[in-house]
């Protein structure tokens, strides 16, 4: 295999690493990165081995990022649909915990007797979200007096007894 150009240059260089990140980036096929590596480890007498792991490393390393990317898309998602489970402080069963200005916020357009709607309208959530919050702070505003913290709609069901359904159920009779 004949080396030329920019790809010889990293060759010069002995930099393998840049030597695969080029493969990847010119879309060289399987066939060819396995060349590249061939001639590499022919010129400069390296092992198998060693080009294995300092591959695996290079492709490590760009998956990593990749999820950095996924993270950021989903963090995106969240915000974008609903406000409780946005991934800023989040407690042990995934649930983000309240912010004390959306706190207010809810608690304030609950005191000015808004509708469900409007509330919902106003904090960009969906209404059965405002009709478990109003739940929520229905049955555990004694317990969070006791324990002071605020409680998950597991929380809510162990400490109530109540399972899924009757929660949903109670959810839909609140008016």
């Amino acid at each position: 295999m004949k080396i030329k150009g920019r790809l010889k240059t990293l060759f010069d260089n002995q930099d393998i690493e840049k030597v695969i990140e080029y493969c990847r980036e010119n879309n060289f096929d399987k066939q060819m990165t396995h060349n590249v590596l061939k001639a590499y480890r022919e010129m400069y007498n390296i092992s198998v081995k060693e080009t294995d792991r300092i591959r695996n490393r290079v492709r490590l390393r760009n998956e990593y990022y990749r999820t950095d990317r996924a993270k950021e898309y989903v963090k995106s998602r969240h915000e974008k649909y609903n406000f409780m489970t946005t991934p800023k402080k989040l407690n042990r069963y995934g649930k983000r915990l309240w912010e004390p200005e959306e706190y207010k916020e809810f608690l304030a357009l609950q005191e000015s007797g808004e509708s469900e709607t409007v509330i919902a309208e106003k904090l960009s959530t969906s209404l059965v979200m405002v009709k478990y919050l109003r739940l929520k702070r229905r049955l555990s505003i004694q317990i969070i007096e006791k324990q002071g913290k605020k409680l998950t709609k597991q929380g809510i069901m162990k400490l109530m007894g109540h399972g899924e359904l009757t929660l949903k159920k109670m959810i839909n009779e609140i008016q």
